[in-house]
């Protein structure tokens, strides 16, 4: 301590050693301390790592306080939080982290953390996918994707992915070699894939192809090539409800296989890994096209069967005809002999019937004829040379001459007749 003139005073110097032999004898231990990080402040080429700490109050910052983290601590921190939580450690983040505190006279006070507890982010984003889950399912729409009908050959293909992905080509190597003879056509719409930014990027694609949803028979996400960092993005509510709802069948392969996300658990199909997702589409041309195969076994068996079948039966049927026609040929010869034989005998006997007959009509035909009609005392009567059948013809001076028996003709002169 110093002073000048009546004021005793302290110099800065004197003050900040003060403050930190402080807290060098109270604050002995490290200590477990919640914040959320306003800014991760992470220099790649020192390795080291200057946090802004927060808390807040009904949005407003509370306190603040900086912080370091030395290169070997945070190498180690950060494998361990993202091997846990799946997720970054980045700005925006609660965190629970182990710190000692440090006060240095050029830089003030500060926090050394040396190790962070990803629990509370596990926690943190465990009850957020869970209660992604309880709204989904709470509004009936959990399971309607997983509803929908993928056509039995799934070739026109919407992929969301990124063209340098790995898992993007992983999959194009396994499916572009059979492009040609199954007649696949895919169509890549990039998007970001990993962290907050990959939830609006997806969600824009998925937009798009439902535009032109009729060009397409399912949609695929594609994301490999990287570790699980940034899963945690397809635990969002607003990203698996696009999916949940969207009008095709969507496929993930987003390669991990630790942690199922929610956008997995709505999609129509979910399978680990982008070369995974290629074989099942594989799967599935490959499958229809042996079921073809074996259609056409079947369908030459079965011909050659029926062909069989019916030749034999055809066989039968002509040994059958054969049988037949021979059968009725000698029964039919049989019956021409019989009727040979009877033949004179019916011809004899048909003739006296037609001779009685013939003699019975002229006996009649004599009875009836007019000479003997006349013998019988009939005669008849001829006007103008024809018979007279209407006396109501003549007139009065009308000559008329009449027929007797034996031939002999009376010739009369009508005296008075009938007038019409």
């Amino acid at each position: 301590m110093a002073s000048t003139g009546h004021r005793k005073y302290y110099r800065l110097s004197d003050l900040s050693r003060s403050i930190g032999r402080m807290i060098e004898k109270y604050y002995t231990k490290k200590y477990w301390v919640k914040a959320e990080i306003a800014k991760l402040n992470y220099y790649p080429k020192s390795g080291h790592c200057y946090p802004d700490l927060v808390e807040k109050a009904e949005g407003r910052i509370k306190v603040q306080m900086r912080a370091t983290i030395w290169r070997h601590h945070y190498q180690a921190i950060r494998r361990k939080f993202e091997a846990t939580t799946h997720e970054e450690l980045k700005s925006g983040l609660q965190v629970l982290f182990l710190a000692e505190l440090k006060y240095d006279g050029v830089h003030g006070l500060s926090l050394n953390i040396t190790d962070i507890d990803p629990s509370l982010n596990l926690g943190a984003m465990a009850k957020e996918k869970m209660e992604c889950i309880a709204r989904l399912k709470k509004e009936k729409i959990f399971d309607l994707n997983r509803n929908l009908h993928l056509p039995l050959l799934p070739k026109r293909l919407a992929i969301i992915s990124v063209s340098t992905s790995k898992g993007y080509q992983d999959f194009l190597n396994i499916l572009d070699p059979v492009k040609t003879k199954y007649g696949v056509f895919h169509m890549l719409f990039p998007a970001l894939l990993q962290g907050d930014n990959a939830i609006p990027s997806i969600i824009e694609q998925l937009h798009i192809i439902e535009r032109v949803k009729s060009h397409f028979d399912a949609v695929l996400i594609i994301r490999g090539g990287g570790g699980d960092v940034g899963l945690h993005a397809y635990n969002n509510y607003d990203l698996a409800r696009t999916i949940a709802t969207f009008p095709l069948p969507v496929l993930t392969g987003i390669g991990h296989a630790s942690n199922e996300t929610v956008s997995d658990m709505v999609a129509y199909k979910n399978v680990i890994t982008p070369t995974e997702l290629a074989y099942y589409i594989l799967e599935k041309l490959e499958g229809f096209e042996q079921f073809l195969f074996e259609v056409q076994d079947s369908i030459v068996q079965m011909s050659r069967y029926i062909l069989e079948t019916n030749k034999k039966q055809l066989e039968f049927f002509k040994q059958g005809i054969f049988l037949k026609s021979r059968n009725m040929l000698q029964a039919q010869y049989a019956q021409l002999a019989s009727f040979r034989q009877l033949l004179p005998h019916f011809a004899k006997q048909r003739l006296r019937t037609e001779q009685q007959a013939i003699a019975l009509l002229t006996e009649k035909i004599q009875l009836l004829s007019p000479e003997n009609v006349l013998q019988r005392g009939y005669s008849i009567t001829f006007h103008r040379g024809k018979v007279l059948y209407d006396a109501s013809r003549l007139k009065e001076g009308d000559e008329i001459s009449t027929q007797l028996s034996g031939g002999q003709t009376v010739k009369s002169v009508v005296k008075s007749g009938s007038e019409e």
